[in-house]
């Protein structure tokens, strides 16, 4: 699990450019799992060309959870959770978005 240091709404398929990024790392429910300050398509981009080596390749990528749904055209563009997955597809992976409404 690699997942963005704090919150990347709307931050669509960017990559960050000329900002220097930190990994860390956190234990949930006894596992490891990587942060990375960048968002989800950096996320995506140092999993799978960084830190996990050749043959551990992911064979799926999952992105989000968001909050709120992803429905309609704009908001799909704008998603960094689809972004995510865009990212892993140009790296040969398959992925899926997940998002979730939440009640009023």
């Amino acid at each position: 699990v690699v997942a963005p240091a704090t919150e990347q709404s709307w931050k669509s398929k960017c990559m960050t450019r000329r900002q220097r990024m930190a990994a860390g790392e956190v234990e949930i429910a006894g596992q490891t799992c990587h942060t990375f300050s960048g968002t989800p398509s950096d996320c995506v981009n140092y999993a799978v060309h960084n830190l996990l080596p050749p043959d551990r390749r992911p064979c799926l990528v999952v992105s989000g959870q968001n909050l709120g749904q992803n429905v309609g055209l704009g908001y799909t563009f704008s998603s960094g959770t689809v972004g995510g997955t865009l990212e892993g597809n140009i790296a040969g992976l398959p992925g899926v978005a997940l998002s979730r409404q939440l009640p009023r």
